[in-house]
């Protein structure tokens, strides 16, 4: 379907403006060729074009082996009631892989936009990980959240815009909340709704565990490292039968286990969370106000006590 829609814009004057200009030289390039219709609605959509061939490429251009040869490119523009002007506020990508082994994963993309004939540069680090997420440049950096360029975009007049390339310029070393997110492979638990789950940003809970106050903890062969008591941990579970003996925060704070797939169990959790994930989960007492999600399988419980509630499923 979407080579059938690429090879009718392609034969379409009114929706490919097809001048591709030379954007840059001696870069690994994906050139994408923006569609701009300001007419009904003022959609502005994208199609991705990969040079392959030396006839093809026009001077200055090599090719392209970009990790993903499938990445989707959008942008929103807003009209300006005082000019008439559709702006871009935001361009988005989506459809990337984050696969670490054949896709995107621990790999960092940039983009380049010729906006009135001055080139503008963002990149982004792509976390491995078995969902495709969207990865934003707007007036959000990376800084604020998870998901956004490295630098701010100033929006932009849609008609500005003549030429969009983007390339993976290198590789990056993921943080520890990161291959938490890869550890678990669970399509429920990305990065962003791990943090919300815990009630922190990401760059609070970096700075908590860099201070060493809380701690994250990736299964290795099924098992984990030292439990810190009233310290928070944060488990990260794997595919196989993961097993945390105790799960004891404190009053104000909580410990976590997030299980992924396998036949994961905890002896006993004082005022903490187990998400299961798939597979047959259990534990033997929940206590003091804690939470237990069994997610899919056959899970149990076999003590609920002290105002503790059991999920069967994931969601409570």
């Amino acid at each position: 379907m979407r080579n059938s829609l690429l090879k009718k814009c392609l034969n379409s004057p009114a929706l490919l403006r097809k001048e591709i200009i030379n954007l840059l030289s001696k870069r690994d390039l994906v050139i994408i060729i923006f569609f701009t219709i300001l007419g009904l609605g003022g959609v502005f959509a994208a199609t991705l074009i990969t040079i392959t061939t030396p006839d093809s490429q026009g001077a200055g251009y090599i090719r392209a082996t970009a990790c993903d040869e499938s990445v989707n490119i959008s942008a929103s523009p807003v009209l300006n009631n005082a000019d008439g002007q559709f702006y871009v506020p935001t361009i988005s990508l989506s459809e990337i892989s984050q696969n670490i082994s054949t896709g995107c994963g621990n790999k960092v993309m940039q983009i380049a936009l010729k906006i009135n004939n001055q080139v503008r540069y963002a990149s982004w680090n792509i976390p491995a990980g078995i969902t495709d997420s969207t990865f934003y440049l707007t007036n959000i950096t990376s800084s604020l959240g998870s998901n956004y360029a490295d630098t701010q975009l100033t929006q932009f007049k849609a008609t500005d815009l003549t030429n969009v390339a983007i390339s993976q310029i290198g590789t990056y070393t993921p943080n520890r909340i990161e291959e938490c997110v890869a550890s678990i492979a669970d399509p429920n638990w990305t990065k962003t709704t791990l943090l919300a789950a815990i009630g922190k940003t990401e760059q609070e809970l970096l700075t908590l565990v860099n201070n060493n106050t809380w701690y994250i903890q990736v299964a290795a062969d099924a098992s984990f490292g030292t439990n810190h008591a009233n310290n928070p941990d944060i488990y990260c579970g794997d595919s196989n039968n993961n097993y945390v003996p105790y799960l004891d925060s404190n009053s104000s704070t909580l410990d976590y286990f997030f299980g992924g797939a396998g036949n994961d169990s905890v002896n006993t959790s004082w005022n903490s969370i187990f998400y299961g994930g798939e597979g047959n989960d259990s534990i033997v007492t929940l206590a003091e106000t804690s939470r237990f999600y069994g997610g899919a399988g056959t899970d149990t419980a076999s003590s609920v006590i002290g105002g503790s509630t059991f999920y069967q499923d994931s969601s409570g």
